[in-house]
């Protein structure tokens, strides 16, 4: 019960951006992270992945002329380590000269409306108590990839809450069933009060 706890609690964030991240790696491609060490998700990427892995920590970048140590990598990952930079925008420069054109970034940052979760967590022992230097929003991050010359291609937002709830999923999908379902019965309201077949709803277009 403690390792499960231990997983749901701790892991739970690290193993599905591991997931997602995964999407965006082709399996012989070569990982570096750059981040603090007791926050990788390189162990999360999926077996598949067999491409080499090397993590960087991003505390002692200042004392290091170059970030990359051997061959360069051709997905550098950046797991919430925007939030503990001091100074975002000379990292992702240094990033932009040193990465090869073929190379890509992933960043993953945290919402602002999962800071009290965080201070939460910290509080209860539940993480790492370490204070952020940085909540951005997305189109802070946006602009700050564009002013160190970096090209966004893709953004999304795909975890709604930073913890393993039970028991979530299946009331979330429970819901969204109920609402479909609501609307989808709509049909005579839709059917009365739509004149033309322009305005028609799709029950009713398909009645």
């Amino acid at each position: 019960m403690a390792d499960r706890e231990s997983f749901s609690v701790r892991n739970y964030l690290r193993s599905l951006i591991g997931r997602y991240f995964a999407e965006y790696i082709p399996p012989s491609a070569s990982v570096t992270e750059i981040g603090l060490p007791h926050r990788s998700m390189l162990a999360w990427l999926p077996a598949t992945k067999r491409g080499a892995r090397a993590h960087v920590d991003q505390r002692v970048l200042a004392q290091r002329e170059s970030i990359f140590s051997g061959a360069y990598p051709d997905r550098v990952v950046l797991n919430g380590a925007l939030h503990y930079e001091p100074d975002v925008q000379a990292l992702l420069e240094r990033l932009r000269r040193q990465c090869p054109p073929q190379a890509r970034l992933l960043l993953a940052y945290y919402s602002m409306l999962w800071r009290p979760f965080f201070r939460l967590a910290g509080w209860l022992g539940l993480r790492d108590f370490n204070r952020e230097e940085n909540w951005l929003s997305a189109g802070d991050v946006e602009n700050l990839l564009r002013l160190s010359g970096f090209e966004p291609v893709v953004s999304h937002a795909r975890v709604l809450l930073p913890v393993y709830i039970p028991l979530l999923r299946p009331a979330l999908i429970a819901i969204g069933t109920y609402a479909l379902l609501l609307a989808w019965n709509e049909y005579l309201y839709a059917f009365l009060l739509l004149s033309t077949e322009k305005q028609h709803t799709l029950p009713v277009a398909m009645g």
